[in-house]
């Protein structure tokens, strides 16, 4: 960087882990890319690993904060409170419905979650 210019050598990856909130980081592999998902409150960023770019962003926010996020081909599913949220690409389709308790924890198996 020039004198009086800061530098943007790492400014990606500073940024991923100032937005990351202390959920765990949902990780896909497809073909040779890879993906991680980071939660931010209510909702959560997908980015491109090789590259730290930011493909995605979740709309619309959950109503509770995300407390565990899974990834599944084009599908990011997120556990808010006692709901769990499909995405695909970032973008809501479908709520699971109130469950008995709390979801702190999601896995995909397969094509189960």
């Amino acid at each position: 960087a020039m004198a009086g210019e800061k530098s943007r050598v790492l400014e990606a990856f500073r940024a991923v882990g100032m937005v990351s909130l202390p959920v765990q980081a949902a990780v896909l592999k497809r073909g040779a890319e890879n993906y991680v998902t980071t939660c931010v409150k209510r909702g959560f960023q997908v980015f491109d690993v090789s590259r730290l770019r930011l493909l995605f962003v979740s709309s619309p926010p959950t109503p509770r904060g995300i407390r565990a996020l899974a990834a599944h081909g084009d599908l990011t599913f997120a556990a808010a409170g006692n709901e769990v949220f499909r995405f695909r690409r970032g973008k809501g389709e479908v709520g699971s419905g109130k469950l008995d308790g709390n979801v702190t924890l999601l896995m995909t198996i397969g094509d189960l979650i």
